[in-house]
């Protein structure tokens, strides 16, 4: 694959919980197709999954009308996903709280620790937040690892 390589996707859907399964299927299923690993696929859906499901229930109060668009940009060594919604309150700081998860899987809770995923998955995060819209940037490196299958 060349350097100038870059395809891109944008997805939008209403600010309801039942729509993000859509999304996810349909990240997890462009992620095959660039013949990304299955684990490496499944990680981006599963962040995908948690950051929409944040933004739906905490950024929009479940609020169902609001638009929310999802960008993938796949290049010869990155997907960056780009999540974009508002009007909204910021994200919070404490939404990307980078608190451990207990040792004992007895011990994990069902909540609170899906922030926590992204930073572990992703290799770049940003969130820029203003009263009218708020932009969710995720990037992972995947260099050599992204092919298109014909």
């Amino acid at each position: 694959m060349t350097a100038n390589f870059e395809r891109n996707l944008t997805l939008e859907i209403k600010s309801d919980l039942v729509n993000v399964r859509l999304v996810c299927l349909s990240v997890r299923s462009i992620c095959q197709h660039f013949s990304l690993e299955e684990t490496l696929a499944y990680q981006m859906e599963l962040c995908v999954d948690e950051a929409l499901n944040n933004i739906i229930e905490h950024g929009l109060a479940l609020e169902p009308d609001h638009k929310i668009r999802v960008h993938l940009s796949f290049t010869a060594d990155r997907l960056m996903i780009q999540i974009t919604y508002g009007p909204s309150k910021p994200w919070p700081d404490a939404m990307m709280s980078l608190e451990e998860p207990p040792p004992n899987a007895r011990d994990f809770p069902e909540r609170g620790f899906g922030n926590y995923l992204l930073t572990k998955i992703m290799d770049h995060i940003t969130i820029n937040s203003t009263k009218e819209i708020t932009k969710l940037h995720l990037v992972k490196n995947i260099p050599g690892l992204c092919t298109e299958k014909e």
